[in-house]
């Protein structure tokens, strides 16, 4: 943290923690120290806790669990959350259905709606088609916000998974401006910035 400081930097954004196992009193007050603005990562959902589910005790389960990353991020001193809330993060075991897609995006507006209710924005990055089915364009993406019903939902965009998706990644960046809340640069090959 020191060094980050050092080198100019204001925000860090955390890999994704589990609140129940996480000392927020502790982090929070490391990162306040220095005057360092975490942002939070949502790591996706498991088959118990999946959005996109038909069951309604699942998708509580989801809402829960999203709430529980927002109150962490509250609690560490940060404003923004981002992740994957909207499935479960990891190679597709098939496409998502429009229903999938639909309820996700209502649920993951819900929980954008509670998160900016505490001060918190909630994003969620487009990744490629090798870690999901549900959202992997900036069209899909603003379709989803469109879906989820939400004024406080907002995208984040990366280079590495446009670079697999977008056959223009200024058109699809363009595209996604009046909601694009993040964007991620330089990982065209996960190495050094280019």
């Amino acid at each position: 943290i020191e060094e980050m400081v050092e080198l100019g930097y204001t925000h860090v954004v955390l890999p994704p923690l589990n609140p129940a196992e996480t000392d927020a009193k502790e982090l929070g007050r490391q990162l306040a120290s220095a005057g360092i603005k975490p942002i939070t990562i949502f790591g996706g959902h498991s088959p118990e806790t999946d959005v996109r589910s038909a069951d309604s005790d699942v998708r509580s389960a989801g809402a829960t669990a999203m709430r529980a990353v927002i109150d962490l991020t509250v609690a560490l001193g940060g404003d923004q959350m981002n992740g994957v809330p909207y499935g479960i993060f990891g190679p597709p075991s098939g496409p998502t259905t429009a229903e999938e897609f639909g309820r996700s995006a209502r649920e993951v507006g819900l929980a954008a709606d509670y998160a900016h209710s505490v001060g918190v924005k909630m994003t969620f990055e487009v990744l490629n088609r090798y870690e999901t089915s549900v959202v992997n364009t900036s069209a899909q993406a603003m379709e989803y916000v469109r879906q989820s019903e939400s004024d406080h939902l907002f995208i984040h965009l990366d280079s590495f998974h446009m670079l697999v998706e977008e056959a223009d990644m200024l058109a699809a960046i363009s595209h996604a401006l009046p909601k694009l809340g993040y964007l991620e640069l330089g990982q065209s090959g996960r190495g050094k910035l280019n």
